[in-house]
């Protein structure tokens, strides 16, 4: 779906503008269906060794139709999946 593990096009995808306490970025991805995500690999930017951007943590989400808003995943023990990236 996306590139991992590649330096093309300097190795990463990078937020418009950039990230801090009062502006956040996100990918959306549409699956069409009800997908189960059973692993997430991210990638920070290399570009050479001049790049060292990389997310120190992110979380996920979704969406359905039938919702009112965005829901967080959680674990089978209904604890909300962070991860901490380092």
């Amino acid at each position: 779906m996306f590139r991992v593990r590649t330096h093309t096009g300097s190795g990463a995808w990078c937020p418009l503008h950039q990230v801090n306490s009062t502006h956040k970025e996100w990918i959306q991805i549409t699956f069409g269906r009800d997908t189960v995500l059973t692993a997430v690999q991210v990638q920070g930017r290399y570009d050479e060794g001049r790049g060292m951007e990389f997310a120190r943590a992110f979380k996920l989400e979704y969406w359905r139709p039938n919702m009112r808003g965005w829901a967080s995943y959680r674990s089978e023990d209904d604890v909300e999946v962070r991860s901490i990236c380092g």
